[in-house]
């Protein structure tokens, strides 16, 4: 960020993304737990590593949550490119996104693959070894 602009119009900084349930949180261990993003005007940047000991318990959609910005509207653009290893991909699927949710600080995991419709990625399918790098935008 430049000097001159003014921390509302940009700033950087770095967060803590924590891996939890839509349903209830996991109890999850980290070796690498790291956030970092960059804010210019309403367009907020933002790269996500979660490298997992341990995960036990917890239910429903696995989300990321501790996003630095609360999300815009629905209809506001988003992008992530991402790379994940201890992932079980349900049957037909692929690939891997993350989407940050309009009005709130996380996002969550969805599946794709060819000939299916994309769906949440539950919490019961990411093992302790998971290995999840996120980079993405998302507007405020």
């Amino acid at each position: 960020c430049l000097s001159d602009w003014s921390s509302d119009v940009c700033s950087s900084d770095l967060f803590t993304p924590v891996l939890g349930g839509e349903t209830t949180n996991p109890t999850v261990g980290y070796s690498t737990q790291y956030g970092a993003y960059t804010r210019i005007g309403r367009m907020v940047n933002f790269s996500i590593r979660l490298t997992l000991s341990s995960i036990s318990g917890g239910s429903g959609n696995a989300i990321i949550t501790g996003l630095p910005f609360t999300v815009g509207l629905s209809n506001s653009p988003y992008a992530s490119a991402m790379e994940v290893s201890g992932v079980t991909f349900g049957a037909g699927y692929t690939s891997i996104s993350f989407r940050p949710l309009s009005g709130q600080t996380f996002g969550r995991l969805n599946q794709f693959g060819s000939g299916v419709s994309s769906a949440a990625t539950s919490v019961s399918q990411i093992s302790s070894s998971a290995d999840i790098i996120i980079s993405g935008t998302y507007m405020v």
